[in-house]
């Protein structure tokens, strides 16, 4: 068995490849790694013995790049679909071709490139650096290649400064999302059905005024109980601007059969923050392309993968058939992620309990999952747990109760007022609400349960201020707070421990998800859709939340792997650690892929693949980190 390290790209943080073939082997190889120009990327035009100004143009494009070669000293790359352009155009500069990167060296990290490529209608161009420093911390590059020999009348050179491509962000849309079939030339009223899906967006190009995304998978499902539209198709959206901020979508989708529809938007301020997407998008055409029939959508949507909860009320799952309990953490997909007994087996509590409930929960580095219970019980390795506590599934206390509530000095200081919702921040800090009024003596303030708190002593959001936009009827100064996630741009998603009135949007249940700007992101039911619950009930509560998504960019944690091979049975076993929260194993029958998962997103480190020795079979491993 051979092994060698890797560098870690983004999301795609490994591929492991597997022969299962005669003897067994183990090798680590990387996956083509696409990279895109950045800000401050430019191609210089210059004639040594001439007296014309040198020219500069800034440039866009994208190369892949391929592990050709790993040595003591140096790594190799190949540098292939290198296509760069002008940001004004002009046909003479665009470049395309190849080449090689090296970086390593025995006694200071250096880096170089060689480049054959053709500058628009002149061909076979060499392209070359030299040994020197690499201008940015790996796995970015930035580097100044530069023609040899050169041309006494057209010397080329080129500025790259170039990041890997990032993976596509997974949006799903929001409540408030609708599809309109209007008729322009008859007396009938528009109809508007509400619509959920999901689309992605990939980073196309980004330049100086704007960032320009593909979006693509677009599977949209409009229904009012009577109507159906099904919407399929994908297109382009841009957010940037020279003065302002604004934004544009333009789709070209199916809907209903109807294929061909082109959908677009003008340049206008976005209405929801970044990465958060709300926007009307149209049938603008002249003439329209069937007066009878014109769609227009009302698109909200945010970079959610996947919504781990828990409810209130145990139900039964007609998709399952099986019971799923209050204390389960349950995904959105219809599947449980972790029942409660996976989440309390490590803490060593005696006698035996079938169910604690789950209040609240997080997860930290390596899948660790942070949660509340509902019920005190007693642990022989930890000692009394109270339903303030923040736990671990590792079988440790994270923090006790008191310890969260300390800072704020309460007066009189209480056993425990329990712990409702919480969120633990990359720097440590920990945000949550508890269950009973507190006194803060620090504050000179009572602490109420549907305030947002930190374990820094501080008021982050009163109960008051998280519902002000939804304009709740009078008499609803506090309705609690059951869960909750905050955003990076500061936008917070919250459950409430009961429902109230908005003069705005009517009935609000304690089961809704909400969001701090003044919208529903989900009715009750909705979350719970996939499961088809057996029990009729209006709403199940909504009690610990954890969000899945691409829109908190951070340094990608790196795995490091053990690879175990059973020959005996054919059997692959993966085990891995990482600083990532979350993860999610895909497999290929070749290393460019397609990768297909092998398994749903889970915090487990290991994976056992029954793949069967038949033959030269092989198979390549990819696994994803949020």
């Amino acid at each position: 068995m051979s092994r060698r390290r890797i560098v870690s790209l983004g999301s795609l943080v490994m591929v492991l490849t597997i022969l299962v073939a005669g003897e067994l082997s183990v090798c680590w190889a990387q996956n083509r790694i696409t990279y895109t120009l950045l800000d401050g990327s430019t191609l210089t035009d210059d004639c040594p013995v001439c007296g014309r100004p040198t020219i500069i143009v800034p440039i866009k494009g994208t190369f892949v790049s391929a592990l050709r070669e790993q040595n003591p000293l140096f790594t190799t790359y190949e540098v292939q679909e290198l296509r760069f352009s002008a940001l004004n155009g002009a046909p003479e500069y665009e470049v395309t071709g190849g080449g090689t990167y090296e970086i390593g060296g025995e006694v200071a990290l250096v880096q170089r490139m060689s480049l054959k490529v053709q500058i628009g209608e002149v061909p076979s161009i060499d392209l070359k650096s030299g040994d020197v420093p690499p201008g940015q911390p790996w796995p970015k590059i930035e580097i100044d290649v530069a023609q040899e020999p050169v041309n006494p009348l057209q010397t080329f050179s080129i500025h790259i400064v170039a990041s890997p491509l990032q993976a596509a962000k997974s949006y799903m849309l929001l409540d408030g999302s609708t599809l309109t079939d209007d008729c322009t030339i008859c007396d009938r009223l528009p109809i508007i059905v509400p619509m959920r899906g999901t689309f992605s967006l990939s980073l196309r190009e980004h330049n100086l005024l704007f960032t320009v995304y593909d979006l693509r998978d677009v599977n949209f499902h409009a229904s009012n109980g009577i109507l159906e539209y099904l919407v399929n198709g994908g297109g382009t959206y841009e957010i940037g601007g020279e003065v302002a901020l604004t934004q544009r979508m333009q789709l070209k989708v199916q809907i209903d059969g109807v294929q061909g529809v082109e959908l677009k938007s003008d340049y206008a301020p976005p209405q929801r923050v970044w990465p958060m997407i709300e926007i009307d998008v149209g049938e603008g055409v002249v003439p329209p392309r069937n007066p009878l029939q014109v769609f227009y959508m009302h698109i909200v949507a945010a970079p959610v993968r996947e919504i781990w909860f828990s409810t209130r009320t145990s139900f039964t799952s007609g998709t399952l058939g099986e019971r799923v309990s209050a204390g389960d953490l349950i995904s959105v997909m219809g599947r449980i992620v972790k029942t409660n007994s996976d989440l309390t087996r490590n803490l060593g509590i005696m006698p035996m309990v079938f169910d604690l409930g789950l209040d609240a929960v997080d997860i930290g580095p390596g899948g660790e999952v942070f949660f509340s219970c509902d019920d005190d019980a007693f642990s022989e390795t930890l000692g009394p747990l109270q339903h303030g506590d923040l736990l671990s599934d590792k079988g440790r206390m994270v923090r006790t109760n008191q310890q969260l509530t300390s800072p704020f000095v309460p007066e009189p200081v209480a056993p425990d007022v329990g712990l409702d919702a919480v969120q633990v921040k990359e720097d440590g800090e920990i945000l949550f609400s508890i269950e009973q009024d507190l006194f803060s003596e620090a504050l000179g303030v009572m602490l109420r349960p549907g305030d947002l708190l930190s374990d820094k002593g501080v008021i982050v959001r009163t109960n008051k201020e998280l519902l002000a936009k939804f304009e709740p009827t009078d008499g609803q100064d506090d309705v609690g707070l059951d869960a909750i996630h905050v955003w990076p741009s500061g936008e917070i998603w919250f459950s409430t421990e009961s429902g109230f009135q908005s003069k705005r949007l009517g009935s609000i249940s304690e089961g809704d998800l909400l969001s701090d700007n003044g919208a529903i992101v989900f009715r009750n039911l909705e979350l719970l859709q996939s499961f088809r619950p057996l029990e009729k009930l209006a709403n199940f509560g909504l009690d610990a939340l954890f969000l899945i998504t691409d829109g908190e960019p951070k340094e990608p944690p790196t795995p490091k792997a053990t690879i175990t091979l059973r020959q005996e049975s054919g059997n692959v076993r993966i085990d891995w650690t990482s600083d990532g929260k979350v993860f999610q194993l895909e497999r290929a029958d070749e290393p460019g892929g397609p990768y297909v998962p092998v398994g749903p997103i889970t915090t487990d480190t290991e994976y056992i693949d029954l793949v069967a020795v038949l033959g030269t079979a092989k198979s390549f491993y990819r696994l994803r980190l949020w």
